[in-house]
């Protein structure tokens, strides 16, 4: 049954109870609250900077709901480039009577300028005994982000949003101690950002937000969907096996933090899924502990080529001796080494805030200096991303032996078919063909895709549609962590005699209009 809403007067609104007066910061973001006896809590992200980078959480605590004061700053962000070492952000409080537990959107990157589109949002958790001193527990939901959660008393439960295009696909998951989490699947009855959810006798409510454009305005309307536990599983296909490279052509993965994952369980892993080549992070200055994963994947037929320079300024002219003594590391550990690395794939996007035609030539001049080294020694690659012009695919193709091409970070346009890649990387690949050099694709899991089963298929579309094209050499699937995290059928281990499912959110109230039940504002592109 529909349960209406009815209208308020939203004259009674009141705004900026959460200012730079709690924070000292200019821009003051997402807010979480909660109400203990007659205190409210409040744990919101603020920054001063204009690109929004460096959001820290803040808290602040109330007698009326309207009138907070601010107690500082308690969860900064972590180092570069750890997972919320840019943001922390929409933060969710859950208090189970003893234990305060935080879920919030998280982002890597630095502190200040643009971000680094390289990156995609996740879900961390800390926990807390006050709510001032917390403790991290990490990522719990890669991709992810605005999350919701309600407990009653034995499970989790939370919808979160993955941006899906310009769509935000709604997605449930469920957790028996706030740490571990399994995904169940989407919500395919709600579409927008969820703002608000509690569940009270075994029936949900959930406040989600839209966004559309009336007459050259943005109009932001909330709505109200209701729903029951439902225990019918979801439907999902099973995942097909995933398809094997052509012969002579590269099926890859980029691979952060090699270190952290059982060798052996990773090996198995990567065959199953058909991977033959892996790019992984590498410390220079730690090199050594790279030989036993290399040794390992060669004994599995996996080559193994070392990604380093990820940082924009190894570009820069006054960072040209690092960034070579870097490579010389990986070839002299080649050198001496029982497995040596099959090649160097450089990371380095030119982007800083200088005059970039000057740190254009510098790049250029950082890969000569480099191709010197490398040549005849190893293969050299070059990550570029999905937009690069004829005159700079000339300018790097005699000091590499291929490119790879990032094909994602498309800004919300969604490109995770073999078709939207083909239409954006056109021009690059005619470009790299027309060098008679060599391409590597690499796909985008936080582009949209829900399962392995979609990847899957844009990689076997990918292989079909290039066949006949000397230039290309392969695809890459970024990134192995967000890849290793989708499912095909979603299993979720459950206590005795629960049936697991998804809430039936069949009947989606909305709160439309200008002046209608809930809010919508407006407001100029």
């Amino acid at each position: 049954m529909i349960k209406f809403g009815y209208e308020r007067d939203i004259s009674s609104v009141h705004r900026n109870v959460i200012s730079s007066q709690q924070s000292g910061h200019t821009f003051n973001y997402y807010v979480g609250v909660i109400k203990e006896g007659d205190e409210y809590k409040a744990w919101h992200s603020a920054t001063s900077d204009w690109n929004i980078a460096g959001t820290k959480l803040y808290y602040s605590t109330s007698q009326d709901g309207i009138h907070y004061s601010g107690h500082g700053m308690v969860l900064d962000n972590e180092p570069y480039p750890k997972y919320d070492s840019r943001n922390i952000n929409q933060p969710w409080i859950v208090f189970d009577g003893n234990i305060y537990h935080l879920y919030y959107s998280a982002y890597p990157g630095r502190q200040s300028g643009p971000p680094d589109r390289s990156y995609h949002w996740t879900i961390a958790y800390a926990t807390s005994s006050d709510g001032i001193h917390w403790k991290k527990q990490g990522v719990v939901i890669d991709p992810g982000m605005s999350p919701a959660v309600v407990y009653d008393g034995t499970k989790f439960e939370m919808l979160y949003n993955v941006q899906n295009g310009d769509k935000a696909v709604v997605k449930y998951a469920v957790s028996y101690d706030g740490l571990n989490w399994e995904k169940i699947g989407r919500v395919d009855s709600i579409v927008g950002w969820v703002v608000g959810f509690v569940k009270e006798n075994g029936v949900y409510k959930v406040w989600y937000r839209t966004r559309e454009t009336v007459s050259g305005l943005y109009e932001y309307k909330l709505h109200y969907a209701t729903a029951t536990y439902s225990t019918s599983a979801p439907s999902v296909t099973p995942t097909p096996a995933p398809p094997t490279a052509p012969a002579g052509k590269i099926k890859a993965v980029w691979l952060y933090n090699p270190d952290k994952y059982d060798t052996s369980t990773l090996m198995t892993d990567l065959k199953s899924a058909g991977i033959n080549t892996v790019f992984p992070s590498t410390d220079v200055n730690n090199i050594w502990k790279y030989e036993r994963f290399v040794k390992s994947a060669h004994e599995n037929g996996v080559e193994v080529h070392a990604m380093i320079l990820e940082d924009p300024r190894c570009a820069l002219k006054e960072n040209h001796e690092s960034s070579i003594k870097a490579v010389e590391k990986v070839l002299d550990y080649n050198d001496k080494s029982l497995a040596k690395f099959d090649g160097i794939n450089i990371d380095t996007e030119p982007y800083v805030d200088l005059d970039l035609e000057q740190v254009w030539q510098d790049y250029i001049t950082l890969l000569e200096a480099i191709h010197e080294k490398t040549a005849g020694k190893t293969v050299l690659s070059v990550d570029i991303p999905g937009w690069y012009d004829e005159s700079k695919i000339k300018d790097i193709a005699p000091n590499v032996d291929f490119f790879v091409i990032m094909a994602y970070d498309s800004g919300g346009a969604g490109w995770n078919t073999a078709s939207e890649i083909e239409d954006v990387i056109a021009s690059e690949m005619g470009a790299i063909r027309g060098e008679g050099s060599k391409a590597v694709i690499g796909i985008g899991v936080h582009e949209g895709f829900e399962y392995k089963e979609a990847v899957e298929k844009c990689v076997d579309d990918l292989y079909s549609y290039y066949s006949g094209d000397p230039a290309f050499s392969g695809v890459s699937i970024f990134k192995y962590e967000s890849y290793s995290g989708l499912s095909g059928v979603p299993e979720v281990t459950v206590p005795t005699g629960e049936k697991k499912g998804i809430p039936g959110f069949e009947i989606v109230f909305a709160i439309a209009g200008l002046l209608a039940v809930a809010y919508a504002l407006r407001r100029k592109k």
